[in-house]
Order: C-alpha cells, then structure tokens, then sequence
C-alpha cells in the first residue's frame, strides 16, 4: 500500500480512532489495510524558521491489531530534517488490518508525507518566493543543515554541540554549488568547534543577574554589584573579540567564494545571506561597542552608589529627577546591547536567521 499525506501547517484532516484496539473481524473474503487514526507530525520549528519544505517516505508493517511494526526511513529530503517527527508520529498511527480469506493479516506499507508551508507560514518567517529551480534544490539542503543544528541547540540549550551535526558533503555536491556547500560546511564546523567557549549564554545570565532590581535592593554597599559589572565587564570585551574574529573568518571564506564561484552576486547572496547574514561587511557586536556598553554600566552603578534610591513597585526611583533621566536613559541603552547580544547568539550560534 503507498500513499501520500500532504502537510500544509497542520491543515492535515484526520481520521481518529476512538475504540479499543484489537483484532479486528475481518470480512468475508480479502480487505487491504484501512486508515483509522493518522495523525499528521507537527511541522518542526527549525524547519520552519529556516523555511525548509521536503518529503520523507517510510516503510512499515501493520501487524494483525493494526498496529505500526517495523518502521523505517526509506527516504528524506533534506536528509534528516523531519525524520525525527515523522517517526515518532507515524509510530503512533493505527488501522484495521489488512484480511485474506476472512483472517487478519500483518502487511507492509509506504507512506510518503511531504512537508510544505502554507502561505501564513511563509509570511510569518520571511521565505523567499519564486525562487530560481537552477538553485532551489542547493538552497533547500543548506537550510536543512542549519535547521538542524537549530533543533538540536532549542533542544539541548547552552549545551556543546555534537560532531554528529557536521554535515557529509555528498558526490552529488559538484562545481559551484560545491563550494556553497563547502562554505556552509566550513561554517557549522567553525560553529561546533567553539560552542563550548561561546561566552554569550553566561554573559546573558551574568547581565541579566547584575540588572536585577531585587538584587540591588538588598545588596549593601553594592559589593556584590561591583563584583558582577567587573565579571561583565569583562566578558563583554571577550565575546564582542571572539564575535569580530568569526566574522573576518567568515568574510574571507566568503571572498574566497566570489572568486571561486560563477554566481551572480544576487544568487550568492541568497545561498549565504539567509544563514549568516552577509559576512563581508557585517560586524553586530565590535570592541567599540562592548566598550561602550561596559562604560554605561560602570555609570550606572556610579548612579546607585552616590545617588538617593528605592525601589518602588520593582523599579529604581531616584529622588532626584536628573538622575531618574540619567538611568533611565543608560538602562535603555543596556537593554539595546541586551538585545543585540542576544541577537548575536542566536544568529552565530543557533544559526537563526530570517531569509529576506
């Protein structure tokens, strides 16, 4: 038995099963299997923000109780991306079994789910339309990398990543598009290598500890805030260094690519901008800017050691209105480097990133 499940944003309609599974009585004569509950698998997120679409087809047996035995992979593309959904879902489909002569009987099966985005999806993360078929395939397979990596790290956040993650260049990886392929490669490696001395997830949480209001409130002298802005003062310069180096790393590769490539500059730009923004002249988070954020913290906690506060329905109050302005504005200025680092992690790290 083969057919085809088509998955639009869960727009799947389903048959559900609702009585006690057991052998069911098979008519008179024979009977092929019958669908009873065929949940579709959700979509998953790395593939949507990546905007991968793919088919996947397995094998299994339907035993004699309608149950799925036996159940395997035949075949995915983009290899890996929505194996994981699928099996744990189709797993969990039921029939009526197939019948010979009156009597139930196992029976293998293929069954085809193809994964595409339906127009609300595409709007909601940016997927580029219309794209040219001559790359559409190559732009399909880097995304799946990269929405792999990104399940994978929303899966097991702050956690180093698996070599297993490193993608296999294929013989059907030739010419230019073997190089795009090359550059991507490169690029995750790079990623995995140094996931485990990625600063920004502590860095987050040191920031995050330093700004709390609670905190503040209760510690005396500000001993403990002093001790904070020095770690963060710190870390900030390290990770705003480690981001500058990446992307020089990155800028080359990508210079390299132009040269060695025939694509067009819009072609180039669509197989690489999406995954890591445009690494020849993109720097989000320079030296300069880590110094200057660490200057507004150091005048922030300048603010609180010599001014007159408290704490008012959880926010810092000054009695002094210049002073309320002063941190008001320096706060607004850290939540904006809260952001960007922020955003930096999420784009060097968990490879996220909109297309467009």
């Amino acid at each position: 038995m083969t057919t085809m499940l088509k998955h639009a944003a869960g727009a799947l309609a389903t048959l559900v099963f609702t009585g006690a599974l057991q052998a069911a009585e098979c008519p008179p004569g024979d009977r092929n299997i019958v669908p009873l509950d065929r949940e579709p698998p959700a979509y998953p997120l790395g593939a949507a923000m990546f905007c991968v679409e793919g088919t996947v087809q397995v094998r299994f047996s339907v035993t004699t109780d309608g149950r799925v035995d036996d159940l395997q992979i035949a075949e995915s593309f983009p290899p890996g991306v929505f194996d994981r959904e699928v099996l744990a879902t189709v797993s969990g489909w039921r029939f009526e079994p197939a019948c010979r002569d009156g009597q139930a009987i196992s029976r293998e099966a293929t069954q085809t789910l193809e994964f595409a985005m339906d127009q609300a999806m595409i709007d909601e993360y940016g997927c580029p339309e219309n794209v040219d078929t001559a790359v559409a395939a190559t732009l399909t397979e880097i995304a799946g990398w990269y929405a792999l990596l990104a399940e994978w790290l929303m899966a097991r956040p702050g956690t180093p990543i698996p070599q297993v993650l490193i993608p296999e260049l294929r013989d059907e990886h030739v010419g230019d598009e073997r190089r795009v392929f090359e550059f991507h490669r490169s690029t995750i490696e790079t990623l995995v290598e140094n996931s485990h001395q990625h600063s920004a997830p502590v860095l987050q949480r040191t920031l995050s500890r330093l700004l709390d209001v609670d905190r503040i409130e209760s510690d005396s002298g500000l001993s403990e805030t002093r001790a904070l802005l020095e770690a963060v003062s710190r870390d900030l310069v390290r990770h705003a260094e480690a981001e500058q180096a990446l992307w020089e790393q990155m800028g080359t590769a990508y210079r390299n690519l132009a040269q060695e490539t025939r694509f067009d500059s819009a072609t180039r730009a669509l197989l690489v901008h999406p995954f890591v923004g445009d690494p020849d002249s993109e720097i989000e988070f320079s030296r300069q800017q880590a110094l200057d954020r660490v200057a507004d913290l150091q005048s922030l906690v300048s603010l609180l050691d010599e001014g007159r506060w408290s704490v008012r329905q959880g926010q810092v109050a000054f009695e002094n209105a210049s002073s309320q302005r002063q941190f008001d504005s320096l706060m607004e200025r850290i939540e904006a480097s809260r952001q960007n680092l922020r955003k930096s992690l999420e784009r060097h790290l968990s490879g996220f990133s909109d297309f467009g």
